[in-house]
């Protein structure tokens, strides 16, 4: 019996379905460029005999000392930042106190208006003396903990040559206004 033989098509071969759908996993599974990938094995032993007990031990003690010194920048700012929450609420307590007392002592309307207004002028004025003590201690935070990683970035090789660099380009903050946005 004759069976008529199917047409021959050029075009590449379908994929069959589990081949591709492993193949689509595989390359979303993949890092994109910049993000960490765990080294395997073979590269961790190569790391090893790179270097010496005493080398990686001085690594170890140099980044136990960094973290020490983050964990205690840390504990510090913490209780700072404690304190001067509870001196806020303290003061926000003071206020509240002032205020019902001098609503229950107002005769007359004009008399309570008048001292809602002191109460929330002050209420205003310890409000922003606050925030800009909060703001104040945020920086210095932030300057703290810069101050610790840049001193870690001192023995980098190229850190020195890079801050040289940028000692050498122009102040371009001047141009700022000459074009208007």
């Amino acid at each position: 019996m004759a069976t008529k033989s199917k047409p021959k098509s050029t075009a590449a071969p379908k994929a069959k379905p589990a081949a591709a759908k492993a193949k689509t996993q595989s390359k979303s599974a993949a890092p994109g460029p910049g993000m960490f990938t765990m080294p395997d094995a073979a590269q961790l032993a190569k790391y090893a005999k790179t270097l010496t007990p005493e080398q990686a031990f001085e690594l170890y003690r140099a980044n136990a000392r960094l973290a020490l010194d983050v964990i205690d920048a840390a504990i510090d700012s913490t209780a700072k930042m404690r304190k001067l929450q509870f001196e806020g609420e303290e003061t926000a307590r003071t206020i509240q106190k002032k205020a019902a007392r001098h609503a229950a002592e107002a005769g007359d309307v004009p008399t309570l208006m008048a001292a809602g207004q002191s109460v929330t002028q002050e209420a205003v004025e310890r409000s922003m003396a606050y925030w800009g003590q909060m703001f104040d201690l945020v920086v210095e935070i932030q300057k703290r903990l810069f101050t610790l990683i840049e001193n870690q970035m001192t023995d980098v090789p190229g850190v020195k040559q890079a801050k040289a660099a940028m000692a050498m380009m122009p102040d371009l903050s001047k141009m700022q206004n000459v074009v208007p946005g």
